[in-house]
């Protein structure tokens, strides 16, 4: 691993090239790294940053933000972000100082949201506190929701873009992250909601060989589409609601 540091700001050499990186309380993050890039409704294709800047603004999928989310977890501020068609885009999160030749585990972050909303980056899912408890590397994925990753396939349009932009992450993952300290053979997927279903359709997929050994899958809808409505009536009919 080679780190340039100026202040708070370091510069990891990675085969993909060299990648800026910030100091935050504790933890070293490398912020919105481009990890492949894709015309509408195409597969997506590897790239290399060459020198990658920090952007002032978290690129996101174009979506349209859901009320009823933000009253269960917390208001998007949406000056935050700035929607992308061609959203793949990681974030690496990794403990401030760790040995010379250390190689830590590798946590895979898929978020949520229905295959509709969200990002890797949501500030509700900051994994600092668990980076620096935990001595993990966890790396933050986003990728392509709603029409543009899930609307259907045909000889022309490709379906299931959203999770081909998942395993492209992971072969960016296995081909960069020992040069931020990781294992590349020490890799867990941990998806919640629909990202747990994500990874639960990427453990049957062919083209992942070796891209990741485990998988935590959170509050995956699997098995409950047919009962969702009456769960959904019943929770919303509480007291909070």
């Amino acid at each position: 691993m080679t780190t340039q540091q100026h202040s708070e700001v370091l510069t990891f050499q990675t085969p993909s090239g060299r990648i800026p990186a910030i100091t935050e309380d504790g933890v070293i993050k490398a912020k919105s790294i481009r990890y492949a890039r894709s015309e509408r409704y195409k597969r997506p294709v590897p790239v290399d940053v060459g020198w990658h800047e920090i952007p002032e603004k978290t690129p996101v999928c174009p979506q349209h933000i859901s009320p009823l989310l933000e009253r269960l977890i917390q208001k998007t501020e949406v000056d935050q972000f700035e929607p992308d068609e061609s959203p793949q885009f990681l974030t690496v999160t990794r403990p401030e100082y760790i040995g010379e030749d250390e190689k830590l585990p590798v946590i895979v972050w898929i978020h949520g949201g229905s295959y509709e909303i969200g990002c890797g980056d949501l500030p509700t899912s900051d994994p600092a506190v668990w980076v620096k408890e935990q001595q993990v590397i966890v790396v933050s994925v986003s990728y392509r929701l709603g029409l543009f990753g899930f609307l259907g396939g045909s000889e022309e349009r490709p379906a299931n873009l959203g999770l081909f932009d998942i395993i492209e992450s992971l072969r960016w993952i296995g081909k960069n992250i020992l040069s931020f300290g990781g294992d590349p053979e020490n890799v867990t997927l941990f998806g919640q909601s629909s990202g747990g279903d994500a990874i639960a359709h990427l453990m049957i997929s062919e083209g992942v060989d070796r891209l990741f050994r485990r998988a935590i899958i959170h509050s995956a809808p699997l098995g409950f589409r047919l009962k969702r409505q009456k769960m959904s009536l019943e929770f919303f009919a509480g007291p909070n609601f």
